[in-house]
């Protein structure tokens, strides 16, 4: 999972629009809960970045030639 609730985000279940409506309040009135889940969110975004993900596939493929040679 990319959201992990009250980490990085606030996970209400689908179709549910009382709890949506309810998280919703709570968030606008939470503007520190507000801040601290941004900033792990952005944390979060940048591991699935394009250049952190070509790195990590860069290096598997790498692995996996130098295996394959042996």
């Amino acid at each position: 999972e990319i959201v992990t609730n009250n980490q990085n985000g606030i996970i209400v279940k689908k179709g549910n629009l009382n709890e949506l409506e309810r998280t919703a309040i709570y968030l606008s009135n939470n503007k520190e809960l507000i801040k601290r889940l941004s900033k792990n969110a952005r944390k979060t975004a940048y591991k699935f970045s394009w250049k952190i993900c070509a790195k990590k596939h860069e290096r598997i493929y790498n692995h996996l030639y130098k295996l394959q040679r042996n």
